[in-house]
Parts: C-alpha cells; structure tokens; sequence
C-alpha cells in the first residue's frame, strides 16, 4: 500500500510513514499497477527535442506540487480522492520515465496517464517546486460535426504550404484568419476555438507556447507522425489556473476580499479553486468575450481585457447580491403611513414632483433608503406603492429628469390628526433638550438599534442625548412646522455605526419640539451639502484637484476680479454642490464588481463632451471608502475606456428644473418679500455704501455703519448685530430701508420685462430647491449690488427669501449653467472676504 500523504510505499503493518510521518490512514487504499522501472533500466539520453539530457528526477512530488488544486480539480473530474491520483501519477511518471516516453519542449514536460495528459510547465526561478502541474482531460467534449479526414488535412496542408514555408513560425491568429478566410473554420468541425482544434492538426503542425497568452506554428514536413509533436495544452481554449487568466492583486479582487471580509490571498484562492472545477466539469460559461462561473458568495465574470499594455488576458467582474443589513426596521405599514402623513402635508398630492426634492425631504425627516436597507432611495420610493408612482421616462434637454406623484389613500386620511387651519408661529431650537418632548417609543427605537432590545433605554443613554445635543452646531433661524433639525451623538449601533437623532417642530400645543428619529445614518443626510464630496471620498489636495479639473474643461473664468491665478473659488463650489445634487438624484454610480465610482461632473472639455470623475476603493485604513482616481471622458484611453466598461447608460449630469415656470418669471404674478430677513438678518450683505447713505438721521446707526466701514474683519460681527439691534428698534429706519427695498425690487421687475433673460435661475444646496434670482441696484440704478432670490409657491406668487451677495449669487447661478447676463459678470465681481456660500 501506499502512503495517503506523500505516495511512499509502504509494507502493510506499519503505523507511520517512514518518508513524511503521517499517520497510515485506516480506510483501505486503491492498489494501482505500476510499471516498475527494471534495473537495467536508465534514464533515456535523449529527448525527442534533438539530443537534450533529461535533467530532473523520476519522482513526480520532487517536480510539482501533489496537494494544490490542480490535483482536486482532477479529482472532481474523475470522482477519485486527490491523495489517490498522487500515488497513480507517480507510479505513472516513474514509468513513462524509465521508457523515454516523456515528452519535452524546450523546458516544458508532459506525459501520458490514464487519467489525462498530464503537462508540466517550468516555474520561476523562486517557486517551490520547478514545475507547474497542469493537465488536459481525454474526454474533451466535441459537437457532432465534420470530421478532419485525411483529404481536408490534405487540403488544409496545400492551403498553409502556399503561404509559409515548412518550418517557419507564424502566430495562431494568423492561421485562424487563414482558415477562416477559405471556409476551414473550426466551428465547421465542431470546435468552439481554434485552440480546441490544434490537436486534430498535430500531423500538420507544430505549436510552441509563446508567452502566457500567445501562441505560434509552423508547417510540419509531410510524412511527420502525431505523436512526434507535443500535445502542449492545446484541449481548452483558456487555461483552468486562474493565476494565468487575471491580475491575483487587481483592485476587484481587492473589493471582493474586502466585501468579503477576507485577505485578498484567502478570496483569490478560493476563486482559483472554484474556477479549476468549473473548468475541468464544463460549467464556466462564455459568451464571446467573457467567461462566467458562480462561487458560493458572487457571480464571477472574466472579461477579455483590451489592455494590450496588461500581461493577463482577461480582468475580474463580480456581483453580489445585496443583503438587508438587519440593522433597521422595514417597511411596515405603520412607516408607510408615517412616509404617507409627511409627503402629503409637505407636497401637492396629484402633481408631478422632481424625485430628489422628495428624497431631500426623506433625508431630513429622518426616512432616508439606508435605514430601511435600500442602496437607492429610488427603489425605496418604488415599494410605495399604495401612494406614489414613480416616472423615470421623462428627460430635460436630454438629461433624465426623475419625478414623482402623490395619491391620497382615502382610509388612512381618517387616521391621519386633522391639520390645523391655524399656522402655528415658527419656533427656534430650545437651548437644551428640557425643551424637547422625548418620545419613550423613539427612545425604545435607539436603544433596539444599539443592543438588539427594544426597551427603555437607561439613564447614561439619555444623557449622552443631552450632550451631544449642547455639542451640536445649532442654526440661528427659526423653523415651520414639519421642519425637523438633525444632530449627531456618540451612540454606536451594534455594528458600530454612528447613530444621528432627529427633532421636529411640533404642530400640538403642548409642546414645540419632540423627538422623532434616531438612527444610523449615511454622511449625506446628517452633513451640510459642501461637505457630501470629501466625505464620499478622499481627493487629495484641493487645488490640484481643481487645477486638473480646469485645465479639461471648456475654458471659464473660475475666479473673481483681482483674485489670484490659482483662485478656484467659483469651481471649487460648483463641484461640491453638484455633487451634492447627484447624491439626491441617486446620479452616483458604482460599478458591479464595486471597484469604480463615477459621477458626471457637469462641464465639458473643448469638444464640448461630457466629463466624467472617477474614484478607486480606498485601501488606506482610517480614510474615505474611495479616493480620486482622476477625471476622463467616456471612451478615450485609460480611464475612459473603464468607464464606458463599467457603465451602461453613463453617469448623468445633474438635473435641476422640469418646467419652464423654474426658468422664466412670471411678470403678471406679485412678489411678496421677507423684509425682516432680508434687511435686519442680512443686514451684512447690504452694500456699506447703501447703509451708510439710508442711516442719516439716526446717529446711533450713522456711528455703527462708520465703525463696520472702518473696522478689521474680525471685529465686524459684533458691530453688525449692533446695527441690527438699532435698525429693529427704529421703526423709521427700518421703514426707510424697507422703501429703499421696494424700490430696488419694483426697478428689477421693469429690466426683467424689458429683458427676461435679467431673471436668472440658481439652486439653493440646502433647500434642495430652484429659484430665480433679480437684480437690486441700491446704489446706482444701473448696477446691481446684491441678488434677490425669489421661489414660486404653489399659488403661483412669488416669495422673496432673502439677498445674496453677488459673489454668492454667481456661484448658485454657476451650478445650473454659466450664467449670461448684463448684471452678473464674474470678471467685474470683486473678491471679497466674505464665505457667506460655504456650508
């Protein structure tokens, strides 16, 4: 018998192997017939090569790795233990040796066994062993089709001898084309490569391996026998070692081991193992230029890799299908009613609504996809059926333009508290958590996600509400009912996540605020909109990724008047906040092996096509989950080339507007303007030339202006809300700007008249929402120093919100198109210090 370990021979009463010490393994073993060398017998002189001295040993497991996968996957071929083929290939090579019938090509061996052509292929210098154990199976399976009778080879020799001379190497390819081009394609005779073909034309022709995925021949003299040309690995079309095929260190292969939650070598070996038994049973599937093969966790694709630079000859795709994370609840009917109540008091129901104005408003309330465990909101609002249809045929000067409709559900409108016909007075945020009524049932909620146990959360938990509640960033504004305001806190869910919690106004009398959500979260619901880009993802410095981004695209002034030449400001902003708006609209995509992101940026380069930026998986511990990988444009070389691989349709740009109402002013329509917000809460963005003329009269506002005027940046703030306090309590002054106001706005209404293109339209980041912007000249009618925006509201009016710098202005106009317009040039717009637009 024979040692189940290493193959040593061993006599049938021992325990151990006195070769290797393995345990002699009770169950009985296979008893194989060996050809046993004969004394006499030595090792042949010469190889078929021409005189070459055989330089290695007749013992197989001195050669070649007997316990890798190559042997399992023979194993799982033939239905015998991998331990059970080792003894018999050695038995085998010991014979093949002692008779010479080891064939030899250059540094290449193989040999005959009964269960397939087995090939050895020289390693590297470094490897373990010299050689690489591969093998063909005897059984290649072939279509019924013609035969190559002794006349076609007859004829397909006459068609070679015409063009090459016996003996001289030409590439596979070339002869493919031959063959093809005079109807002696493979597929004819029941092959599905040429590769599969080239052991029915060993008479014929000679084939050496080239490199790793290439190829030669040449002409045979007439009258050679078959078994005079190495077999070589010509039974597949593609090697079964998957090493051979694709990169083991490629960054998909890094996103499965990571999404696998393993190393990359336990994943890579794992796909090597599975691949080599799909090769030897016949189950990976091809389709012209791809292979596929399923493992137990992912779909596996090899795609054919136009790199001509990449030493493999295929790259790794994969798939795997996304699982509820477990961490939240689902969709119930109790959390459609919820989503129900606050759409439909929220929005037109009937009315078509841009999708990511319903998302934005998802996202603040607490209702966003990944706390229901949904990749897209837009498969979130799919499951909600029962009152919103979802469109996503329509298309805005070809940009698709997603959009959906509210329905009412008649029996859920008894169950929802009756509005108020009365609109409570908005509040602002209480100093602590005192203020707020915190509901034990979303208490409950917070401490599920932390512990598993929906119950009464105990005191430290609360506290830790209360703190991070003082720590958060609080907004100095009021808030409408339905308005809710999100904080983060140091409480981890089970898995470790951040836990965000949200308040909202309340409309009972009781009280103002309650807590209404809290939970585990993604960056962009809980983060200020410029924030959303260098949290997705690592960019590297910021002015080199500008630079870049300037220097493809269409050339624009990205900076203001007397600005520096590296100032990016304008660009810098525009891409952030576009972003942003992507991330609403579910515009980013991500590519099915998980190994590329990539957003349309919204510019073009010079020949006016679209450019792309796209991001790698971050490996760097501690970092975004990706990192710039660079900016392309779809299907030029490099970068473009993987995009247009990974996706199809493209990334879109942004979409903001789906009417004409959200471009043009309406002139038969009134505005009606916050004054209050405008003069006393924006009183810093008013021109100190324009207070200082309006103030006259009142020396206490006259001396503040003088001060402002006067004053370093850093002092200013505090002599503003000074001014504010002197403006409010002066009903004469505030009434005289006021006035001054009207004026301003009725000479805006006249130039869009004259001219609709004065109206310009910008998106407000925070609010997610469209808006126009007019002109207000308060020092010289014919210069505009700040921009009024103004919404439409479902009556058809208009509402005034606020003032905007021109600065800021030519940075909300920029996010929807350069702007063109005789009262906002960029190059006459004076940097100033203020960063009332950042976030």
């Amino acid at each position: 018998m024979f040692c189940t370990n290493c193959g040593n021979q061993l006599n049938n009463d021992v325990r151990f192997c006195c070769a290797c010490g393995a345990p002699v393994m009770s169950q009985p073993t296979v008893e194989l017939e060996e050809t046993e060398p004969t004394a006499a017998a030595e090792p042949v002189a010469e190889a078929v090569d021409g005189g070459a001295l055989y330089s290695f040993s007749d013992d197989l497991r001195e050669l070649a790795d007997l316990s890798g996968s190559t042997l399992a996957s023979l194993g799982a071929r033939v239905a015998m233990p991998t331990a059970t083929i080792a003894i018999q290939l050695c038995g085998e090579f010991r014979a093949a040796y002692a008779a010479g019938t080891i064939t030899r090509v250059g540094d290449d061996l193989s040999f005959a066994s009964k269960l397939a052509v087995i090939l050895l292929n020289r390693s590297t210098e470094d490897a373990a062993y010299p050689y690489t154990l591969r093998f063909v199976p005897l059984d290649v399976p072939r279509a019924d089709a013609e035969d190559l009778t002794e006349e076609i080879l007859g004829e397909i020799r006459a068609l070679f001898a015409a063009r090459y001379a016996v003996g001289e190497w030409f590439p596979m390819a070339s002869a493919g084309h031959l063959l093809k081009d005079n109807g002696y394609n493979w597929e004819r005779f029941g092959f599905s490569k040429m590769k599969l073909m080239l052991p029915s034309l060993s008479t014929l022709f000679d084939v050496q391996q080239v490199d790793a995925t290439n190829l030669r021949m040449r002409l045979k003299p007439e009258g050679t026998a078959a078994d005079e040309t190495p077999s070589g690995d010509m039974g597949y079309a593609f090697s079964g070692v998957l090493s051979e095929l694709i990169d083991p260190q490629s960054a998909p292969v890094l996103a499965l081991a990571r999404q696998l939650e393993e190393t990359p070598e336990k994943t890579f070996e794992t796909l090597a193992d599975t691949f080599a038994i799909a090769y030897v049973h016949g189950m990976i599937g091809e389709d012209g230029t791809a292979l596929h093969f399923d493992t137990a966790t992912a779909e596996i694709t090899l795609q054919v890799n136009q790199n001509a630079e990449s030493p493999y000859p295929y790259y790794l795709k994969f798939h795997i299908e996304a699982e509820d994370s477990g961490e939240v609840e689902p969709l119930t009917l109790a959390i459609e009613k919820e989503i129900y109540s606050l759409l439909t008091r929220k929005f037109a129901v009937g009315e078509w609504l841009p999708m990511a104005s319903v998302n934005l408003e998802l996202h603040r309330c607490g209702y966003n996809k990944e706390r229901f465990g949904f990749a897209k909101m837009k498969a979130m609002l799919e499951t909600l059926r029962r009152f919103l249809v979802v469109d996503d045929t329509q298309k805005t000067n070809g940009v698709p333009n997603d959009r959906v409709k509210l329905h009412r559900v008649t029996e859920w409108e008894q169950e929802l508290p009756p509005a108020s016909t009365e609109k409570k007075a908005a509040v602002r945020l209480p100093e602590t958590l005192d203020g707020v009524s915190l509901s034990a049932k979303t208490l409950s909620k917070i401490y599920q996600q932390m512990t598993g146990s929906e119950v009464t959360p105990p005191q430290p938990v609360i506290d830790a509400l209360y703190e991070a509640y003082a720590a958060a960033e609080k907004p100095d504004t009021t808030f409408e009912v339905d308005e809710i305001f999100v904080f983060k806190t140091e409480l981890k869910s089970g898995r470790g996540k951040a836990i965000s919690v949200s308040i909202k106004v309340s409309d009972r009398e009781d009280t103002d605020w309650y807590l209404n959500w809290g939970g585990v979260t993604d960056s962009t619901s809980t983060a200020k909109p410029g924030d959303a880009l260098t949290q997705f993802a690592f960019l590297g410095p910021w002015q080199e990724f500008l630079r870049t981004l300037a220097s493809k695209a269409l050339d624009e002034q990205w900076s203001f008047k007397d600005a520096s030449a590296d100032d990016y400001t304008i660009l810098k902003q525009y891409i952030k906040f576009t972003f942003y708006h992507l991330q609403l609209e579910d515009k980013i995509l991500i590519s099915d092996d998980g190994s590329l992101a990539a957003f349309n940026t919204g510019l073009v380069d010079r020949h006016y096509e679209d450019i792309f930026a796209c991001f790698s998986l971050n490996t760097t511990p501690g970092y975004q989950k990706w990192y710039f990988k660079g900016f392309c444009i779809a299907g030029e070389r490099g970068l473009g080339k993987v995009l247009v691989d990974c996706f199809d349709p493209l990334p879109q740009p942004a979409s903001y507007f789906s009417v004409k109402e959200d471009l043009l002013f309406d002139l038969d329509r009134e505005i009606y303007s916050d004054y209050h917000h405008m003069i006393v809460d924006n009183i810093d963005r008013l021109p100190l030339e324009f207070l200082h003329e309006e103030t006259r009269g009142n020396a206490e506002a006259q001396a503040l202006v003088e001060q402002i005027t006067a004053a370093e940046a850093a002092d200013r703030p505090t002599l503003y809300n000074a001014l504010r306090d002197a403006v409010e309590n002066s009903s004469r002054l505030y009434n005289r700007l006021r006035n001054r106001m009207e004026d301003a706005i009725d000479l805006a209404v006249k130039r869009v008249r004259w001219n609709f293109k004065t109206a310009l339209p910008c998106f407000y980041p925070q609010g997610n929402a469209m808006s126009l912007m007019l002109p207000l000249a308060l020092v010289q009618d014919e210069r505009a120093d700040v921009a009024l925006v103004v919404e439409r509201t479902k009556s058809g009016s208009y509402q005034g919100q606020t003032i905007l710098s021109l600065q800021a202005a030519d940075i909300d106009a920029r996010l929807i198109c350069r702007p063109d317009s005789d009262w906002l040039r960029t190059s006459e717009i004076v940097a100033t210090e203020s960063v009332e637009y950042e976030e």
